[in-house]
């Protein structure tokens, strides 16, 4: 409870100095006493949700370029003075955010299998976690010397950890290994040619590009292997102080998956460390959503359907009993044919992508 306090109060203050007012300005901004702002200021007392919620909807935030909710309250990350001096074009945002040379290294992915392949009984199988292995690196593009990041990388359709652990070390020992490719592009070259033969050892290697868009960064790769297309999307992440980028969470959609060739979109997880943690942990970062559907009117015409089809021999039912039998087996198979076929409905937040950021740097090994 008292992290809650200190939470709200260390934002309240970073709001109260981003906006340059002092408490009696703050507290008649609020709507509050001043007795009760210093309270709030002072970890002392906590603001009920009302006063919260009125706190986030104070108009001079908006007109200053600031947006927030409560989840933003409670964030240890909460930073209203540099989020205004961007809306307002005071500070250079490619010194904000990481710069697209740092996303060059070696990664491990974490997802979700989304095979639907049925084993000898028929039944399906379940979705577990992957690994696969993406490796990011810098190439010279033509006459001009333009400077392109390529990617490669291999997703296994197994369990298989300690493959992808491994690949990523071999991958880790070429890749850092000569400290003269920033000066020759021909040790750049011959580097370049070594992760994709050893990536190449792996299991359907896709090839491709990284681009960026704004702050957004596009990994687009394609297996001939598999005939597939896929494209992972990736925040280009603040920089809070990190030598480089070491990781996020981002969605990824492929046009055939492997084997089963059909549609899939998921989220992913790129980290340059193995994470240490449990499966089990991993899980709910890579969680998908499916639609919640309710069909009470079909539900009905099915029942009135099924009256005059079965009359009189169904017993112990009454007509709402059948309706809402019914309605919840329509509901079942409906979500049951989504999950099985459809892609599902998600989407990742910036706040998730830190949350993952800080989740990876927990896992390096000092």
């Amino acid at each position: 409870m008292a992290d809650i306090y200190n939470r709200i109060s260390t934002s309240l203050n970073k709001l109260k100095s981003a906006m340059g007012w002092n408490q009696k300005e703050f507290a008649d901004k609020w709507g509050v006493s001043t007795g009760a702002l210093n309270y709030y200021l002072n970890a002392t007392r906590l603001p009920d949700l009302e006063l919260l919620i009125n706190l986030c909807g104070i108009s001079d935030f908006t007109k200053a370029g600031l947006e927030f909710g409560l989840d933003d309250l409670l964030d240890e990350d909460f930073d209203p003075e540099s989020t205004i001096k961007f809306k307002r074009g005071l500070i250079n945002t490619s010194a904000l955010y990481v710069a697209h040379e740092d996303f060059i290294g070696n990664y491990l992915c974490y997802f979700n299998d989304q095979s639907d392949i049925a084993d000898k009984s028929g039944k399906k199988k379940r979705r577990e976690l992957r690994f696969g292995v993406l490796s990011i690196f810098d190439d010279i593009d033509g006459v001009t010397a333009k400077r392109t990041l390529k990617v490669a990388a291999t997703f296994y359709k197994e369990d298989d950890r300690s493959k992808a652990i491994d690949l990523k070390d071999e991958l880790d020992r070429i890749h850092f290994n000569d400290t003269a490719i920033d000066k020759f592009a021909g040790s750049r070259t011959e580097r370049n040619n070594a992760i994709v033969a050893k990536m190449s050892t792996g299991s359907g290697m896709y090839k491709g590009e990284l681009t960026f868009s704004g702050h957004f960064a596009f990994i687009d790769i394609v297996s001939e292997a598999y005939n597939d297309k896929a494209l992972i999307i990736l925040y280009v992440p603040p920089k809070n102080n990190q030598a480089n980028y070491i990781g996020g969470i981002g969605s990824i959609a492929s046009v055939s998956h492997g084997r089963d060739h059909t549609p899939s979109a998921q989220k992913i997880i790129l980290s340059k460390y193995e994470l240490v943690c449990s499966d089990q942990d991993v899980a709910p970062y890579l969680n998908m959503s499916y639609p919640n559907f309710t069909q009470e009117d079909d539900g009905r015409a099915i029942s009135e359907f099924c009256s005059k089809l079965y009359s009189g021999e169904i017993k112990g039912l009454d007509e709402n009993d059948k309706i809402t039998v019914i309605q919840n087996r329509i509901n079942k198979i409906i979500k049951d044919y989504i999950k099985d076929n459809l892609c599902c409905a998600s989407s990742v937040s910036e706040m998730e992508d830190a949350k993952v950021y800080k989740l990876i740097s927990s896992s390096i090994k000092k």
